[in-house]
């Protein structure tokens, strides 16, 4: 009886030494899979873990939306859908160029919003003497600053590379951010004649970004 009880002490012993010896590694297993870090796409858009706040998308200027679509026109956001644990990121897209549009991207500082600045025409071709009507928007986050009325709008020939005067009062003038202002051209050079028949750009500047557009004049 006193022999059974002894090999009866000794198993307990020896499972609850067990149990102390294994229960630390079923710990640190545990731990393991809850802290797992989802990767990011090497190479592509930057995907970040922001605890209360999953599940979105961060435009570049720093907003958090539900849709990439929500984000300005301007960004480039991952065509996937952020998970549940997930922030994805959109970043600025570069300098947009064509015929009829540029758009300039600027960050500001080390913060997360950008100066945006987009300068368009009514028209790809017009007649001689007809009105050219620009239009100037401030795409960006942050209000933007311009040395005078016209908002820095310049006039210039592709081709002979001359510039043609606009009138414009000389006082600082401020574009709130989505705000716009449509700006008309004659058609005319230094000397109030009608321009000759090519290309023509429009541009405009503020601070450290500028955008221009072209067009033509035809016979």
């Amino acid at each position: 009886m006193i022999m059974h009880n002894d090999l009866l002490y000794s198993t307990i012993i020896i499972w609850c030494s067990s149990l102390i010896i294994l229960s630390p590694n079923f710990a640190i297993y545990a731990q393991s899979e809850d802290s797992q870090a989802v990767p990011s796409d090497e190479g592509g858009p930057v995907v970040q873990s922001d605890e209360g706040e999953s599940g979105k998308v961060r435009c570049s200027n720093g907003s958090l939306v539900e849709r990439s679509t929500e984000c300005p026109s301007t960004d480039r956001c991952p065509s996937s859908t952020p998970s549940i644990h997930d922030i994805l990121q959109c970043t600025p897209s570069p300098i947009l160029q064509g015929n009829n549009l540029n758009t300039s991207v600027s960050q500001v500082g080390n913060s997360k919003q950008f100066q945006s600045i987009n300068i368009t025409t009514d028209k790809k071709s017009y007649k001689p003497g007809e009105v050219v009507n620009i239009t100037i928007k401030n795409t960006g986050a942050v209000a933007l600053t311009f040395p005078n009325s016209i908002l820095g709008l310049t006039m210039q020939s592709e081709d002979t590379h001359e510039k043609y005067p606009l009138f414009s009062a000389q006082v600082i003038t401020t574009l709130d951010s989505g705000g716009e202002k449509t700006l008309k051209w004659d058609q005319k050079d230094s000397f109030g004649q009608q321009v000759k028949a090519g290309n023509y750009t429009g541009s405009t500047s503020s601070g450290l970004i500028n955008a221009n557009t072209t067009f033509s004049v035809g016979w």
